[in-house]
């Protein structure tokens, strides 16, 4: 939990500067808000869910520094649990972004997410790396994410990000955002002191994908 506040006090110290807009000489912040739906491919989830969030971006020199949260009311249908009527999904991002020559960018990126059901809640850290370039139409970029503190299932995921257009060259205030998550995991291991059973959890390995489809407005 002491992580988890770390990184809610960074994404609201974001925010407040997005909300102060800095001094003169430094870029202009952008704030985002969206909305929308997850499309749940696999993974025991139920097909769809609503979806929130808000994002901030704020360039400082050649660097990008930007902080994302989300919710979504996410359930699983399928998980050999049981009845299992409930579920939500909470999710927080930090990025930092070099750019390159012209609209190109690199950099480390940060993921927490937290899935609470009726049966069950788990949590876990993913730190990645990823790329990306910023068009005049859209923003395209790619990010591989570790399996991190998930020791129970391992995941790992490639996420796909677009805009339309991109933030960063759009003079309007509404866009279109996808992203498609692609990941895989093992089997949950159910106790370490049995190495037999851990062997065959660790090699029942299965894979799914999430699409998100998001409308939202930039300030």
């Amino acid at each position: 939990m002491g992580q988890l506040r770390i990184l809610v006090l960074v994404f609201a110290a974001i925010l407040v500067f997005c909300d102060l807009g800095l001094a003169q000489e430094w870029p202009r912040p952008l704030p985002l808000v969206y909305g929308g739906l997850a499309l749940e491919g696999g993974g025991g989830y139920a097909p769809a869910a609503g979806l929130l969030g808000a994002r901030c971006e704020l360039p400082v020199w050649h660097l990008t520094f930007a902080a994302e949260a989300s919710y979504a009311a996410v359930r699983k249908a399928n998980d050999n649990t049981g009845i299992n009527p409930k579920g939500r999904e909470r999710a927080l991002e930090g990025e930092i972004r070099f750019r390159l020559h012209r609209y190109w960018f690199v950099g480390p990126v940060l993921s927490w997410g937290e899935l609470n059901t009726t049966n069950y809640r788990k949590s876990s850290w993913h730190p990645g790396f990823g790329a990306g370039r910023d068009f005049s139409w859209m923003r395209l970029s790619g990010d591989f994410l570790l399996a991190g503190s998930d020791h129970l299932n391992g995941s790992k995921a490639f996420v796909i990000d677009a805009y339309f257009p991109s933030p960063a060259r759009n003079r309007g205030h509404f866009f279109f955002r996808e992203t498609i998550e692609i990941y895989r995991f093992h089997a949950t291991v159910t106790d370490w002191s049995d190495a037999e059973l851990t062997r065959r959890q660790l090699a029942d390995r299965s894979g799914g994908s999430e699409t998100e489809m998001t409308f939202g407005v930039r300030f």
